[in-house]
């Protein structure tokens, strides 16, 4: 019974492997009739362009002349070329800036003396208000020098006129009083003598009359040795000490009078600070905050309240709108072509159509900082904008298109047009049915046509989208040039007129768009 069921179910069991097998094989027909089919439709397209040249499909340009403006196309910023800029005149002496407590809001008018920035003056003020302090200890400093310089003054005029004329005359008085009395000594002495002669005195009493007169001999000496003194040593010695008081007290007065007038100097400027942290309007004018690029880190200077100030830096600028311009860039590839004087059209975002004549008033010497993540150059030109012309704000987006070269009447086509084989470049003309080759020689371009200066006659008709048909087309070899003696001997190539065509590119045009 059991090997029955399995007899019944393994025929009831459907046959996988023989259907798989038979949709395995139909798709690899199908794929054989689609390549059968795809290569038969690519010879015949083959044989159609090589006998045809293709042109049923081209759509042809006719050569025709006109006007033709070489140019180079920009985008830049308009802005005021007279700014009344507001800066920052607060010095950060204990850090980067100083931040923004209050500012006016961007775009307000204003006329001269409105508030428009207040600056953060709280560690100016704390600082300000112990400078006075050193400048009351300076200025009590220098009132008791310049009482000590009195003072000298006065005790030398004292001792001159005073007290040494006093001292001299006491002096002068002792040696007066001590002659008188060696006088009277020697007086006593001469009569004491005439009475020892009569012996009514005896010897002791005579000896002491001599010693009285060596006595008052020897206090005159002295009472002149003193006046000598007071004359000759103590009066210079007085006068030189009174005069040494003099002058120190003149140093201490000086060094106090430098102190009181740096510590003064350094509180009037803290307090010019603090009238700098409120800033008012220098004229009329509409507020335009000074953002600016950081374009080595790829950041943005914004000013709003909060933001942290360095000095000098310009938060505000005053434009006049009567004056304008455009700043803007010029690749390292294009500035060998934008020269001053060069005339300019510019076109505002705001105002597409509408465009603003103007001329190249500058362009930079050297290239602009490079951001980190680039390695194009790009230099810096200025625009002035000569058209009148109202609602011109600082700040809009332009595109300016700066003129280059211009050409009144001279053949032309499409820049799409030019083919460039081995350095030689073609257009692809329409020659009895077919698409034929010719080499031309090609001078400026810009973003929609290149001129052509020789190989192309007026009337001719050429591809307009050659590179679309150049893998189909048998291009001739590029013609070689006579081989010509150098100065050094050695063999040189001179440049066909096809080779000296092959630049610039079209491909890649040298300006504009």
């Amino acid at each position: 019974m059991a090997r029955q069921m399995r007899l019944e179910r393994q025929l009831r069991r459907p046959r996988r492997p023989a259907r798989d097998g038979r949709v395995w094989w139909g798709a690899i027909v199908a794929l054989v009739i689609v390549s059968a089919v795809a290569g038969g439709g690519y010879a015949y397209y083959r044989s159609w362009v090589n006998e045809s040249g293709g042109e049923s499909a081209a759509i042809l340009h006719p050569v025709s002349r006109a006007a033709f403006e070489h140019f180079v196309v920009e985008r830049g910023d308009l802005e005021s070329s007279s700014n009344e800029e507001v800066r920052c005149l607060v010095k950060a002496e204990n850090g980067a800036g100083t931040a923004i407590l209050k500012i006016v809001p961007s775009g307000k008018y204003v006329k001269k003396g409105d508030f428009l920035i207040q600056f953060d003056d709280s560690a100016l003020r704390t600082e300000l208000t112990q400078q006075k302090i050193y400048v009351a200890n300076a200025l009590a400093l220098k009132t008791q020098n310049e009482t000590a310089l009195i003072t000298a003054d006065a005790a030398l005029q004292e001792y001159v006129e005073g007290t040494s004329k006093q001292e001299q005359e006491l002096a002068r008085g002792e040696v007066f009083v001590t002659e008188e009395n060696l006088r009277r000594a020697e007086e006593y002495l001469r009569f004491a003598e005439r009475l020892a002669a009569r012996n009514y005195i005896n010897a002791v009493q005579l000896d002491a009359e001599r010693f009285s007169v060596q006595k008052a001999a020897k206090d005159l000496d002295a009472a002149k040795t003193k006046l000598d003194v007071l004359q000759n040593h103590t009066y210079q010695k007085m006068v030189a000490q009174l005069k040494g008081a003099i002058a120190q007290a003149k140093a201490a007065l000086t060094a106090s009078d430098a102190t009181h007038a740096l510590e003064t100097a350094r509180m009037n400027v803290l307090e010019d600070q603090v009238a700098r942290c409120h800033v008012v309007a220098p004229g009329d004018g509409q507020v335009v905050y000074a953002t600016s690029n950081d374009r080595r880190r790829d950041e943005e200077t914004i000013i709003e309240e909060g933001a942290i100030i360095r000095e000098g830096q310009t938060v505000i600028r005053l434009p006049d709108v009567n004056q304008m311009q455009v700043k803007t860039v010029v690749n390292e590839s294009r500035i060998n072509l934008v020269k001053p004087g060069a005339t300019a059209r510019v076109e505002l975002d705001s105002k597409p159509g509408v465009f603003l004549e103007g001329f190249v008033e500058s362009v930079d010497a050297f290239p602009m900082s490079r951001r980190w993540s680039s390695s194009t150059k790009e230099y810096g030109a200025t625009v002035t904008i000569t058209s009148n012309a109202s609602d011109l704000r600082p700040g809009l987006r332009a595109k300016v298109t700066i003129i280059v070269a211009r050409e009144a009447n001279v053949l032309q086509v499409p820049v799409q047009s030019i083919v460039e084989r081995e350095g030689v470049n073609y257009c692809l003309v329409s020659n009895s049915g077919r698409l034929t080759p010719k080499p031309v020689d090609i001078g400026p371009n810009n973003e929609k046509f290149v001129v052509v200066h020789g190989g192309l006659s007026e009337g001719d008709e050429v591809a307009l989208d050659g590179g679309r048909y150049a893998d189909d087309i048998d291009f001739p070899d590029a013609p070689e040039a006579p081989v010509l003696a150098d100065r050094g001997g050695e063999g040189r190539r001179e440049r066909s007129p096809a080779e000296s065509a092959a630049k610039p590119r079209p491909g890649r045009p040298e300006s504009g768009g």
